[in-house]
């Protein structure tokens, strides 16, 4: 609501109905995709960039108008959103199951699983946080450390979405 000046519900369900959508396409992406690997690569370069452009507008220091910024952000994390769900979502698991050997597939996927919801709790925990110390406190602009927390997120995609692609061998 901070960055497109939504009221918090309704940008709540606009959010769901965009990852609706989104993973709408997910079956017949998963299955038109040459790897899961190349699903999950792809999925977190366009979905890291969709971050960072939903960042960009918001930093101070360029000065862009409140309505074109709000406009932009919303294009970006609407792209953010209907990308997650098909391609980051499910890329994530499917190549986490041919990290592995086939005897190890079920620690493998149950230590990766395990993992992700760790990363998923860490997220929604520290990310207010981070926002709020970014920001310089509660009774700061929170639009400066949502702009630089999505810029953080959005280059980590793209961090993984490289270490995958180079390191990550497939059986």
């Amino acid at each position: 609501d901070e960055l497109i000046g939504l009221d918090p519900l309704l940008a709540t369900w606009i959010i769901s109905a965009f990852a609706a959508v989104g993973a709408l396409f997910a079956p017949h992406l998963s299955a038109t995709m040459p790897s899961p690997k190349f699903q999950f690569v792809l999925g977190n370069i366009l979905c890291g960039f969709g971050l960072i452009f939903a960042a960009i507008p918001s930093i101070p220091a360029l000065g862009i108008n409140d309505t074109v910024r709000k406009v932009l952000v919303a294009i970006a994390l609407s792209f953010y959103m209907v990308l997650y769900p098909p391609l980051s979502g499910p890329g994530s698991f499917l190549t986490c199951i041919r990290l592995w050997q086939p005897k190890f597939i079920p620690l493998g996927m149950s230590c990766g699983s395990m993992l992700l919801n760790m990363w998923s709790f860490l997220g929604a925990t520290i990310f207010p946080i981070m926002v709020q110390g970014i920001s310089g406190g509660p009774d700061e602009d929170q639009k400066v450390g949502m702009s630089y927390s999505l810029l953080i997120l959005g280059i980590l995609s793209l961090v993984s979405a490289i270490s995958v692609q180079l390191f990550a061998r497939m059986y």
